[in-house]
């Protein structure tokens, strides 16, 4: 793999490059504003939500906010570099979160521009590392993705980066280069792990076939080589590092202890069941063909016949196919089932598909060089047009969506008062949006226990989501709705709907009329809310032995315990209470009525 130095990006390919910022800033720049929800809204808003909690001083690079899951705020994944740059620039431009790190991604695309460039001209030469970076920069992912508030092409810089100077030790041995390798695969690994394998991957394989065609003289290269395994061990334990730290954070709370990394192996590596499943092949084939056209995936199935010849073209081939289908094979579930994971192995395949492009030319070239350079006209034109036309309905809907969030919980929340929200998973967008901290409370990790146990329960003044949730609402004293899907917490009687009632552990002033109320533990014996009048509080006393039912309650509520169940409005059917535990309950019925 050794071959002349090569210190920098020729002017030549550096003028390509930059027309390619250029043309894409020029398409992208103009949504630049518009909210992070037209694609993997999901992600965006996590993303956007802690570069704005870096730039008001909240969050930190080891501790980045996230206030989605309640005190103390923390949901970490990756180490926070990217968002460490967005809120660089939301203070530099005075731009919003959303915009800050729609910019920042741009910036991090444009800069991977040039580590690719410097790869491929290395092994392909000037021509093809300008075909290289266009094929990259236009291909549909970059399209959707490079203006994404979203850490992938930082993770790319970084690991790209890692390639280029693994690559210069190779050549010079220069233990510099060993340092910097260090330096920014770690870097890399810290942003986001499942990038910098596909690099490591990709260097796997380079250097293997390396040793291989320098059979002849491979005790220096051995030796050489076995040095890379210093900065590798040095990124691998960095990310190590950061994930423990992370794990570590995420696994003190119930609410997030079910995303730590050993909980989600098999959804960040998927099964083997998963890989003999035959329409998950049929999903990536679709994945790949929305992120990469289906001509890129025709030119990668050109180059298996090319995979072990020998050369330069023939090495960076058989690195970058393995690189991209290894990947993807590692993280099968990933792949299937979000598209933007194609961004790490977009630069992978961008070289794939030069080096068979760039095998074309040469072949035909050798014999009549102006059919060569027609050729791969071409067919590089062939690959950018099928690739904006794959785009095209996506660049659309990027320029169609939505120009303001959905803030109607600002008119009802101020912002010292925190939400429970019941009917969006954990997806942030509706919280970010609002500008509202909150508890998202439909994943696998919440459970009542939790919520009762919050050190702040008293601060959460609202509930949203569905129109009742028995055992949701016995977190507070009284719960009466504002609108059908947002509802009000409130300690005040007159607040409740005429169809509903209360229940309290906490007898009320004696100006109050009382009478008193047996209920048979049984399960059988039911009361209603029509058998009580208006505006009536049910005094249930503290009891071990009985638990409260609900006739549309999934489990057990303690007794003791205050709850409003209201009627659905699109039902008659109002909801009514039963004892489980055997033998009587008495409780004493207080009404503002005499």
């Amino acid at each position: 793999m050794r071959a002349p130095r090569i210190r920098s990006v020729p002017f030549a390919c550096s003028f390509v490059i930059l027309t390619n910022v250029v043309v894409t800033w020029t398409i992208q720049l103009p949504t630049i504003h518009k909210p992070i929800l037209e694609y993997f809204g999901f992600r965006q808003t996590q993303t956007a939500w802690q570069a704005q909690t870096l730039f008001t001083g909240e969050g930190s690079l080891l501790h980045p906010k996230l206030p989605v899951f309640g005190y103390p705020w923390e949901v970490p994944f990756e180490m926070p570099i990217f968002q460490l740059s967005a809120s660089w620039l939301m203070r530099l431009f005075d731009l919003p979160s959303d915009a800050a790190s729609r910019l920042a991604s741009l910036i991090w695309f444009s800069l991977c521009l040039f580590p690719l460039g410097w790869i491929c001209r290395r092994f392909l030469g000037l021509r093809e590392a300008a075909i290289c970076v266009t094929v990259f920069s236009f291909s549909p992912i970059a399209l959707i993705v490079n203006r994404a508030a979203l850490i992938e092409y930082c993770a790319v810089f970084f690991a790209l980066f890692f390639v280029v100077f693994v690559i210069r030790f190779v050549d010079s041995d220069g233990l510099h280069n060993l340092a910097i390798a260090a330096v920014v695969g770690s870097l890399a690994g810290l942003v986001k792990s499942t990038t910098f394998i596909a690099a490591l991957i990709f260097v796997a394989v380079l250097c293997g076939s390396h040793l291989l065609q320098r059979h002849s003289a491979i005790k220096g290269p051995i030796r050489s080589l076995s040095l890379l395994a210093i900065p590798i061990l040095i990124s691998l334990v960095a990310t190590l590092w950061w994930t423990r730290h992370a794990d570590a954070i995420k696994n003190a709370s119930d609410a997030t202890r079910w995303l730590t990394s050993r909980n989600l192996t098999s959804w960040n590596f998927g099964t083997l069941q998963q890989r003999w499943y035959r329409p998950n092949y049929n999903v990536l084939l679709d994945n790949f063909d929305t992120m990469f056209g289906t001509l890129s995936l025709g030119f990668l199935l050109l180059s298996l016949p090319l995979l072990f010849d020998s050369g330069r073209r023939s090495q960076l081939l058989l690195s970058s196919v393995i690189a991209t289908g290894a990947t993807v094979f590692l993280f099968f579930n990933l792949y299937v089932e979000h598209t933007y994971y194609f961004v790490a192995i977009s630069p992978y395949a961008a070289l794939a598909v030069t080096g068979i492009i760039s095998s074309i030319a040469h072949d035909l070239s050798a014999k009549k060089p102006l059919l060569g350079a027609v050729v791969t006209g071409v067919l590089v034109l062939a690959l950018l047009s099928t690739s904006l036309l794959k785009a095209s309905d996506s660049l659309q809907y990027m320029r169609s969506g939505a120009d303001n969030y959905n803030t109607e919980l600002q008119d009802l929340v101020s912002p010292e008062t925190y939400v429970l929200v019941a009917d969006s998973d954990w997806n942030p967008e509706f919280l970010y949006g609002n500008q509202r901290r909150g508890v998202m409370l439909n994943n696998p990790g919440m459970n009542m226990d939790f919520l009762r146990r919050m050190p702040d329960l008293e601060r959460y003044g609202f509930i949203v989501g569905p129109e009742y949730d028995l055992e949701l609402f016995s977190l507070k004293r009284y719960t009466s709705p504002m609108k059908t899907d947002v509802f009000r917490i409130s300690n005040q009687l007159a607040d409740l709907p005429s169809n509903s009632f209360a229940l309290d552990s906490q007898p009320q002033p004696s100006s109050l009329a009382r009478s008193t109320l047996t209920l048979t533990c049984d399960g059988s014996d039911v009361l209603m809310p029509t058998q009580l009048p208006p505006n009536t509080r049910v005094v249930v006393p503290e009891s071990p032995t009985h638990q409260l039912s609900f006739t549309n309650a999934a489990s057990l509520i303690p007794t003791g315990v205050v709850l409003v169940p209201t009627k659905a409005a699109n039902s008659s059917k109002q909801v009514g209470i039963s004892c489980v535990g055997g033998g009587p309950l008495q409780m004493v019925v207080e009404s503002n009525r005499p």
